[in-house]
């Protein structure tokens, strides 16, 4: 099913219907956020090959299918520790009581193989665009999103992302993607592990704040229909008179076509901002990668083109 939605997951949203069109609406109570979603635990269970028994490996289980193979989540290593999914509301409501942060959505994929919940700051960021009638003021909303994984393949992740509200684009706050991802390990002192996490990330506040003045410097940076081309094509790693392929060159054209008329385009053309946002909505709403959902492709693979677009913004500035 598209986004990696299969009839054993679901998810919760607050106020608006989320990207994926899906879910079931709640209040942003974490007790509700449980009892729709996270209602179910996850076991280890030995792994035997006739009579044999695997030594050192388990298979991640869920409890609410114990005896049918939608259960089977994964196979991990003796040293791995299951943060449950209760567990991850719960660490994330003790964050959220010392920081007043919001409950927006949540939910699994992937039959439960992985699990997230995103909040909202209490803040209120606005960048000064310049627009023929005066100053756009372009809201952005920093979120908190913790994701989790029962494959034995990926690590919990806590990561603090801007959103730009009016096109609903998430936005790469640091030149680093590892630096605005903190990530633990499934294994022994998960919770304390969890708690250092999100005192590393009341931290990363300071590097927002960076980010708003990197981006009033977008918006405040005018550029022709020819530098947003050069910009598009230094994104994309396109060599100067150099060849590039049909797919390369479709997506191309998709940028400027995103930069001229995307969502929130008619504040931004023109400015260096518009040229960066083209570039967040196309990984968020139109980058295809094989076997990815969105939730991915914005915080994995598409991370990637998200950095190299703020770093050729940056280049661009100096």
């Amino acid at each position: 099913m598209s986004h990696g939605i299969t009839e054993t997951d679901q998810m919760v949203y607050r106020n608006e219907l989320p990207w994926h069109r899906l879910g079931i609406e709640f209040g942003g109570d974490p007790e509700t956020l449980k009892k729709l979603v996270f209602n179910y635990d996850v076991e280890l269970r030995p792994i035997n090959v006739g009579d044999i028994t695997i030594p050192g490996k388990y298979a991640t289980w869920r409890n609410d299918f114990p005896n049918d193979d939608k259960g089977f989540l994964g196979i991990v290593g003796k040293d791995y520790t299951i943060l449950q999914n209760s567990e991850m509301v719960d660490s994330f409501q003790e964050l959220i009581s010392k920081s007043e942060l919001v409950f927006e959505t949540a939910g699994t994929l992937w039959g439960g193989k992985q699990s997230w919940v995103l909040a909202k700051l209490p803040m209120e960021c606005y960048l000064n665009v310049p627009h023929q009638s005066g100053f756009y003021q372009d809201q952005i909303v920093p979120y908190v999103l913790i994701k989790n994984d029962f494959t034995g393949g990926k690590s919990i992740t806590v990561t603090l992302t801007p959103v730009r509200v009016v096109c609903n684009n998430t936005l790469l706050m640091s030149l680093n993607r590892n630096m605005n991802n903190i990530n633990i390990i499934h294994t022994a002192n998960l919770q304390e592990r969890i708690k250092q996490a999100f005192e590393i990330l009341n931290l990363k506040k300071s590097e927002l704040k960076q980010f708003m003045i990197d981006t009033q410097s977008f918006a405040e940076h005018s550029i022709t229909k020819e530098e947003a081309k050069t910009y598009f094509e230094e994104v994309m790693y396109v060599e100067p008179d150099g060849k590039i392929s049909t797919r390369k060159n479709n997506n191309l054209i998709l940028l400027n076509n995103l930069y001229q008329t995307g969502a929130g385009a008619e504040y931004s053309t023109g400015t260096l901002w518009g040229a960066y946002n083209a570039v967040t909505e196309y990984v968020d709403h139109f980058f295809a990668v094989r076997g990815k959902n969105q939730l991915e492709r914005m915080n994995y693979t598409g991370a990637y083109k998200k950095q190299r677009a703020y770093e050729v913004a940056l280049k661009m500035l100096s």
